[in-house]
């Protein structure tokens, strides 16, 4: 109605005669985007990190800071009386963060990215380490990742139109015709917009559903874990140059 609306003010801004179509055309997408997420996380946390394009962390061929990722992972595994989660890294990710993927203890993996394992030191990589691993004793890491495909079609607009956005400032598109890249950004820009509404409704369930039980988990972490290596993890991504989301 409100695209309408600039060529023919006669229209309602709220409601046109296409917007049945859009609406379906919408839930269309969601629906599929959310069907195609749980078929590829169907087979687990190794399938689910590979999808991410997370490596795995080997030994043989890990770096220093990979190898002690790997010996922490290891003691804290231990220390919680469970076998030690996969561990993966974001290669290409420079902020600090974690994420914890799966559906049973059997499969459930960690991935790190490249910037946790390059800036922090043993005790603060044992901070963040040990709270993936709190999420596993609670289980909260299958929740997790049960609303990681629930809203993935709420996320699928704006992922498309930042794809869009990307091609439009490709030099090979530049290069051949200019008019065409604009067009690729215009509507890049409008489809990410449109679909900005989605990231914003699925980052205000998760901060309504995780509020509480983060401060939860911080108090169980720091039962049986030095508060220091916390406090410490906390002061590396603040200082970080570009800390975490």
């Amino acid at each position: 109605g409100l695209l309408v609306h600039f060529f023919d003010y006669s229209q309602s801004l709220l409601w046109h005669i296409l917007t049945p179509y859009v609406v379906g055309v919408c839930l269309t997408i969601i629906i599929l985007s959310t069907l195609k997420k749980l078929w590829l996380y169907r087979k687990g946390g190794k399938a689910i990190a590979s999808y991410l394009k997370a490596r795995p962390l080997e030994r043989i061929k890990g770096v220093p800071e990979e190898i002690l990722a790997l010996e922490l992972n290891t003691e804290i595994a231990e220390e919680c009386g469970v076998s030690p989660a996969a561990l993966y890294v974001f290669s290409d990710e420079p902020g600090i963060n974690a994420l914890t993927v799966g559906f049973h203890l059997s499969d459930v993996s960690i991935i790190l990215t490249w910037g946790a394992l390059q800036s922090m030191d043993r005790n603060e990589l044992k901070g963040i380490l040990a709270y993936e691993y709190q999420k596993i004793i609670t289980e909260d890491y299958i929740e997790n990742t049960q609303l990681d495909i629930l809203f993935s079609g709420l996320l699928a607009v704006s992922e498309w139109g930042s794809h869009l956005l990307v091609k439009g400032t490709d030099k090979q598109v530049m290069t051949s015709s200019l008019k065409l890249g604009a067009v690729y950004v215009a509507l890049g820009a409008f489809i990410w917009l449109i679909g900005s509404l989605g990231v914003l409704v699925t980052r205000l369930f998760k901060c309504m559903i995780f509020y509480q039980r983060v401060e939860e988990l911080d108090e169980k972490v720091t039962d049986w874990l030095d508060p220091y290596h916390i406090l410490h993890a906390l002061t590396r991504i603040y200082i970080h140059e570009l800390g975490s989301q």
